[in-house]
């Protein structure tokens, strides 16, 4: 049996983002690029060619700021000898939403004659160098809750991102809400993880089709039109769960993914992160927190051989 090292497996207690940094916009308002949350969910309407030029000026400052952020990464590896890279995640309902989205976004925007072109004049560097160190500095953050959530394959969605040379920064270990057959009752018992605090997209699948959702809420409101469909919601559950009391949940799609990665490993940087254990409904929250997360770790590890 081939063993892999599992570096810097980390858990995580809370998002980086506080509900307070994010609720002042109007939620579905609120994109997560990377590490942050920024209020331009109308630059995913941009991206659809149904934003005002307000969005376009948007979208365009924050494109001009990714390859500065690249110049001040290079300074650093060049004075400290430590390469740091950033880390784009994609997520339901914004901007980068799918793989696919996220590396044409990478091919046509970044790694462009143009993205590289800006890179070489900011830093000194040549064309080609310019190219390597936009490739080296910033990648994707493959959130595995994210990535089940909007259908993705497992295999395809790696294999795409490393065939186009986008750098996997990190592997977020998360596990979602699955519903393989929407009905009243289901949809009853989802009604307990509509909490206020964090965002909770929905994908709903049905006649070969997807349908989003910004919020689960709102496609509670949809869901007596949506009998039958399968619902994969946003919803971090504890990674040890195949199955919750009423539905299921996409753990199935993780021990996928850490299969991949322990045949072939795809990042070194692996966190599990579960951060909603303090909005669970209450069910969910009687096992002490220090043991439940003992235990994500432990399955975790166990999946990948350790």
């Amino acid at each position: 049996m081939v063993r892999h090292p599992l570096p810097r497996l980390a858990v995580r207690f809370q998002t980086i983002e506080s509900p307070q940094s994010c609720r002042p916009y109007p939620i579905d308002q609120c994109i997560q690029l990377g590490p942050c949350r920024l209020p331009v969910e109308r630059l995913r309407r941009l991206s659809r060619g149904q934003s005002p030029l307000g969005a376009q000026k948007g979208l365009t400052r924050q494109l001009r700021r990714l390859p500065r952020h690249v110049a001040h990464l290079v300074g650093i590896a060049k004075e400290t000898g430590q390469s740091i890279a950033l880390a784009l995640e994609p997520e339901p309902y914004c901007h980068l939403e799918t793989i696919d989205e996220a590396s044409a976004f990478f091919k046509e925007r970044l790694f462009a004659r143009a993205g590289v072109a800006r890179l070489a004049a900011l830093t000194g560097q040549s064309p080609a160098e310019a190219e390597a160190a936009m490739r080296r500095h910033i990648g994707v953050c493959y959130d595995v809750c994210h990535a089940a959530v909007e259908f993705e394959d497992p295999k395809a969605s790696i294999a795409r991102l490393r065939a186009d040379g986008i750098h996997i920064g990190k592997l977020q270990l998360s596990s979602a809400l699955r519903v393989a057959s929407l009905d009243e009752q289901s949809a009853r018992h989802l009604a307990a993880f509509a909490e206020p605090v964090y965002l909770h997209q929905v994908v709903q699948k049905s006649n070969g089709g997807l349908r989003r959702f910004v919020d689960l809420p709102q496609a509670l409101a949809q869901a007596a039109g949506a009998a039958g469909a399968e619902w994969r919601v946003h919803f971090h559950v504890p990674v040890f769960l195949e199955q919750m009391a009423h539905f299921g949940t996409t753990q199935a799609f993780l021990a996928e993914i850490l299969r991949l990665h322990r045949a072939d490993p795809i990042s070194a940087h692996l966190e599990v992160e579960t951060y909603t254990w303090d909005v669970l409904p209450e069910e969910y929250r009687k096992v002490d927190l220090g043991a439940a997360i003992a235990r994500e770790l432990a399955w975790v590890k166990g999946q990948l051989g350790q």
